[in-house]
């Protein structure tokens, strides 16, 4: 198992992997307090991380342990397509 980072993390072709969801609480700062339009208020930042399996037997387990846990997840099947792209240059008369 390994967290995706960057593209080049994310395998082509088939794999197993779980998206993964964190909501993390964000309290407004001072002046958003004393100072209506200034600062920034409270919110909450949604992340999403991205863990690839190549074993089944370990994406499943992992789906057992964030469930039990009542984790936020999705559990996929993924198959990344490989994209060719092709130019074509064509002359008028």
């Amino acid at each position: 198992m390994y967290y995706v980072n960057q593209l080049s993390d994310v395998p082509i072709g088939s794999h197993f992997a779980i998206l993964r969801f964190k909501r993390t609480y964000i309290p407004g700062d001072e002046r958003s307090r004393t100072h209506p339009g200034h600062g920034y208020p409270a919110h909450t930042e949604t992340s999403v991380t991205y863990q690839v399996f190549v074993d089944e037997i370990e994406w499943r387990n992992e789906i057992e342990h964030l469930t039990l846990r009542d984790i936020e997840h999705v559990p996929l099947r993924a198959n990344r397509a490989r994209v060719n792209v092709r130019t074509v240059v064509e002359l008028e008369d």
